[in-house]
C-alpha cells in the first residue's frame, strides 16, 4: 500500500527518455545525504522527515569510478519544485509495487533505480 514517485527525463547519452526515482550527482563540497535531499526537492518538489540510507554501489566500475548512495525518503511532504534550467521533468505518483514491476521487467532500466526500489522493497519487508 506504499507510494513512490518516479521521474522521467531525456539522458543525452542514451538518446531517450527514461523513467527513474529523482536522483542526481553530489557536488565535491556537498554530503551525500544533502545531495539526495537537494535532488528530491529540485526534481519531485518533495522534502523527508525521515531519510534512510540503503546501500552504496559502484554505478559501472569498468568505466568510472562513479559512486552511487541510495536513501529511502519517507514521512514526505510538498515543498516547492526547482528543477535545474536543462531539466524537463514528468512526475509520477505511483504504487510503490508498479514501481517494483517496471523495475523488474524493464520500463525502469536506470541500476540507481532498480537498486534503490529493490533495496527498499527488502527494507519495507524487513519492517513488516
Amino acid at each position: 500500500n506504499h507510494n513512490t514517485y518516479i521521474v522521467q527525463q531525456y539522458r543525452f547519452p542514451i538518446e531517450k527518455y527514461t523513467w527513474e526515482i529523482p536522483e542526481g550527482g553530489c557536488p565535491k563540497n556537498e554530503e551525500p545525504l544533502q545531495t539526495a535531499q537537494r535532488e528530491l526537492q529540485e526534481e519531485a518538489g518533495l522534502a523527508a522527515g525521515k531519510w534512510t540510507k540503503l546501500l552504496e554501489c559502484d554505478v559501472s566500475n569498468s568505466v568510472t569510478d562513479e559512486k552511487g548512495i541510495i536513501y529511502l525518503a519517507e514521512d514526505l511532504s510538498s515543498v516547492p519544485v526547482a528543477p535545474e534550467s536543462t531539466e524537463q521533468l514528468t512526475l509520477r505518483r505511483i504504487k510503490f509495487q508498479e514501481a517494483l514491476s517496471m523495475a523488474s521487467n524493464g520500463k525502469i532500466r536506470d541500476s540507481i533505480s532498480q537498486l534503490g526500489l529493490f533495496a527498499a522493497d527488502r527494507l519495507l519487508q524487513q519492517r513488516g
